[in-house]
């Protein structure tokens, strides 16, 4: 015979697995993670950046102070092949389809500034046609402290308005060649822009 309190403990074990099945995904090819969840980080705070595509190319700048709190994606990778390669042109859709609303986007390379990586910027941009900025951290590798990223992962997404960070979306992976479309998550993009546009 069950209990009711063991009735009760599955109830809520249910509800948790629920919720974890709501904001995460682990793709079935890679082992990958990624998911939309929570922000841990509250706000978004300005962090310079080098500009190697936007409209300030070769300038150090902060792009959050730019677009001055506005709707905007502000998107840390580590690598400018794999996951990116799919999310950015989905951000470059959504800020285009959303332009009336003043939503805009900018990447920032988590790496060194050298003559490589700003090389790799410029041939992702002119391949994908992006027409968002794409940078590198002014802090290389470890990012802005202000936004606790973690040590290890591959992709993360704040979606942020009015300098409130509303959501994450991370992409997370252990395989260097990793990039497909379903462990990217781009869903995620058009569900956060809407996300945006509904906060105005």
């Amino acid at each position: 015979m069950v209990s009711k309190r063991s009735v009760i403990l599955a109830g809520v074990f249910g509800l948790v697995l629920v919720g974890v099945a709501a904001f995460s995904y682990a793709c079935a090819t890679c082992g990958c993670s990624a998911g939309a969840k929570a922000a841990k980080v509250a706000v978004t705070k300005p962090f310079d950046v080098l500009d190697v595509t936007g409209p300030a190319k070769g300038e150090k700048l902060c792009y959050i102070c730019r677009y001055g709190g506005g709707p905007s994606f502000v998107v840390f990778t580590r690598r400018a092949d794999g996951h990116i390669r799919h999310l950015a042109p989905e951000i470059q859709k959504a800020v285009t389809a959303n332009a009336k609303h003043g939503v805009r986007a900018f990447v920032v390379l988590l790496a060194d500034n050298t003559e490589a990586n700003r090389a790799k910027l410029t041939a992702l941009a002119k391949e994908l046609r992006l027409t968002i900025p794409l940078t590198i951290a002014g802090d290389g590798a470890k990012g802005p402290a202000s936004y606790e990223l973690p040590a290890r992962f591959d992709t993360r997404v704040l979606v942020a308005n009015r300098n409130k960070v509303l959501s994450t979306i991370d992409v997370n992976c252990a395989k260097a060649a990793c990039g497909s479309t379903q462990c990217a998550r781009v869903s995620d993009i058009a569900a956060a822009s809407k996300t945006l546009v509904d906060s105005l």
